[in-house]
């Protein structure tokens, strides 16, 4: 009888326990892709609050100014400027008393707030008062 030896292409039995490099690439790159994903969205997150900080600021500096201007006297009133800092930015307000055309002892009431945040916001509050 003749002895069979195994032939040099017969391929060796695969052993399935365990991951394989692609398995391992394709998770790293899935992970990497989340990871770049939440990173974006937590910068977009971040942006959205500091504009948030920034526009309840400039909201706020305006409202003081107005109910300030509502609670004098007409003959008191008077227009001007300010400015104040906040962190790094810078809010400017101007406000302007005018007669209101066309009705005798009322007055018109402006408030106007400024600031930078990558270009130049402005809010503007209106009021008529006696």
């Amino acid at each position: 009888m003749m002895k069979k030896f195994p032939s040099a292409c017969a391929t060796p039995e695969r052993v399935d326990s365990g991951l394989g490099l692609i398995e391992i690439m394709a998770t790293l790159c899935m992970v990497l892709a989340a990871g770049m994903v939440s990173y974006s969205a937590a910068v977009a997150g971040w942006r959205a609050l500091d504009t948030a900080r920034l526009e309840a600021s400039g909201l706020a500096g305006a409202q003081d100014k107005m109910e300030e201007l509502i609670a004098l006297p007409g003959a008191y009133r008077v227009s001007g400027q300010d400015e104040w800092q906040r962190g790094a930015s810078r809010f400017t307000r101007i406000w302007r008393v005018s007669p209101w055309d066309d009705h005798p002892g009322l007055q018109r009431l402006e408030v106007r707030t400024s600031w930078w945040d990558g270009d130049l916001v402005v809010l503007d509050l209106v009021a008529v008062a006696p």
